[in-house]
């Protein structure tokens, strides 16, 4: 096989891959090994998982308690200045020996001094010590900003640290990784994707901005992160893409900015966006010729998406679809209707590994057959991709 430039040339027997490789090429003996395609990760956050990879580790598979997550919060707090931030992240509630979330209380325990950031594994949640929720101005008077909800005391009122779908909310008023932990923290998480075989990912995260599209070309054209990139445009920064003239498929082909990301969450307890909002959402955006990505785990968020799609604005250009993210837990009634959408549905068989004795512990019984149909999307006729969500997994 002759490969240039990053694309195959030539495939067939080893004289006419010479034949046509001409002068100077280098040749990989690949000892009769099979060589097959690289991955596509269709679903990851990118700077998530850079971060994550110099964070305090506190996955299950390096902590199983809430002790044990002090001791590793501490040891870190050990050698970093009084005021600056540690950050930490991978816990799983279901997976520790007490069976609940750490508070900002057992936090303030390991590092009394210096405000801590510790994200749960799914990215959806995280606890704030109390000098961190004194750093981004959360108290018992602090409103919860749209879709976000602040963990309280239910006598008190007073936060507890943990909060949910306020990842974007926190990161806005802590302190950002400087250039060169961010271009370190980059090039260690382009090696984790090639170690596996993964040579282009699609960055779902909804807080992608113009600004951060420029940060990955920038990480890409330095070497410092060598996968392939399309990079989802945020749907609140809409605006901003199409006034720097960022539309879908905007870039080259080593970076280039794709659908319109939409969160769709339940974990508060309260759909957000509203049914009729996330249809005027979709309708912006295709307006925009922007196909949209939206995020729906829970059957109740997932039959929300397939309604505003079928109600919104379609999308006028038929080079793009739309998707529908995760799809986590699927009726059979909702097959047919997707079918016809015509959406890509890109979802996370890893789950079903990393998480399957939470699901079962933890989802209704009727449910649990709704959960990752891989095979039944494909026989309704369904495109289907796979993600791993990193930092997820």
């Amino acid at each position: 096989m002759l490969v240039s430039n990053g694309r195959g040339r030539a495939l067939g027997a080893d004289e006419q891959a010479r034949a046509a490789m001409g002068a100077g090429v280098r040749v990989i003996d690949c000892q009769r090994l099979p060589l097959l395609p690289a991955f596509v990760d269709s679903h990851c956050h990118v700077m998530a998982y850079a971060s994550s990879l110099t964070a305090v580790d506190c996955r299950p598979s390096a902590v199983s308690s809430i002790a044990g997550i002090k001791d590793a919060i501490r040891r870190r707090a050990a050698s970093t200045p009084e005021g600056r931030w540690v950050r930490a992240a991978g816990y799983d509630d279901f997976a520790l020996a007490e069976k609940r979330h750490p508070t900002r209380w057992d936090l303030d325990e390991a590092a009394p001094r210096n405000p801590v950031r510790l994200t749960h594994r799914s990215g959806h949640a995280m606890v704030l010590n109390s000098p961190a929720l004194n750093a981004v101005g959360i108290s018992d008077a602090t409103d919860e900003p749209p879709g976000g909800t602040i963990d309280r005391g239910p006598l008190s009122g007073e936060p507890s640290g943990l909060l949910l779908e306020m990842d974007e909310y926190v990161r806005d008023r802590m302190p950002r990784l400087t250039e060169e932990e961010l271009r370190s923290a980059m090039r260690l998480a382009g090696d984790k994707f090639l170690s596996y075989g993964i040579t282009a990912v699609c960055d779902a995260s909804p807080a992608n901005t113009p600004q951060r599209f420029e940060t990955f070309k920038k990480m890409r054209q330095s070497g410092h992160f060598l996968p392939r990139v399309t990079m989802m445009a945020g749907a609140k920064y809409l605006d901003q893409f199409v006034d720097e003239g960022l539309g879908t498929g905007a870039g080259s082909e080593l970076c280039s900015v794709g659908h319109a990301k939409i969160m769709l969450t339940l974990s508060s307890g309260r759909l957000s966006p509203s049914e009729n909002e996330l249809s005027e959402l979709i309708g912006k955006a295709h307006s925009q010729q922007f196909a949209v990505a939206i995020h729906a785990v829970e059957a109740e968020a997932l039959e929300a998406a397939v309604n505003a799609l079928e109600s919104a604005t379609p999308l006028t250009t038929r080079t793009r679809t739309d998707r529908i993210e995760h799809c986590s837990e699927c009726p059979d009634a909702l097959l047919p209707r997707i079918a016809r959408l015509g959406v890509t549905v890109v979802t996370n068989p890893g789950f079903l590994y990393l998480s399957g004795d939470r699901y079962l512990a933890e989802t209704k019984k009727d449910r649990v057959p709704w959960l990752y149909r891989m095979r039944s999307l494909i026989e309704a006729g369904i495109p289907v991709a796979a993600g791993s969500d990193a930092p997820v997994t």
